[in-house]
């Protein structure tokens, strides 16, 4: 009997930019799962909002509830060092 060989197959992929003037999609590329992670982040923020603080949220308007959000959304963006592209 002949012993199988497990091979795998090694792939790779190289992102190449010419900076400076690529500096923006080079930015995008290597913040892309600091990005990920926070769309989970507030994905997760407002599920546990509308789970745990439901009470709140029939007495706030929905103005109130977007702005508030919205400043979590830039908080969040701070603390990962992450921000919009110009």
């Amino acid at each position: 009997m002949g012993v199988g060989i497990n091979r795998k197959l090694i792939m790779k992929a190289i992102l190449e930019f010419d900076l400076p003037e690529d500096e923006e999609g080079f930015e995008v590329a290597s913040k892309a799962m600091d990005w990920s992670i926070l769309a989970w982040d507030i994905e997760q923020y407002i599920r546990n909002r509308l789970k745990y603080q439901s009470e709140k949220l029939e007495t706030s308007s929905a103005k109130e509830e977007l702005e508030f959000l919205r400043n979590q959304l830039h908080e969040m963006m701070e603390e990962n060092g992450l921000q919009f592209p110009q």
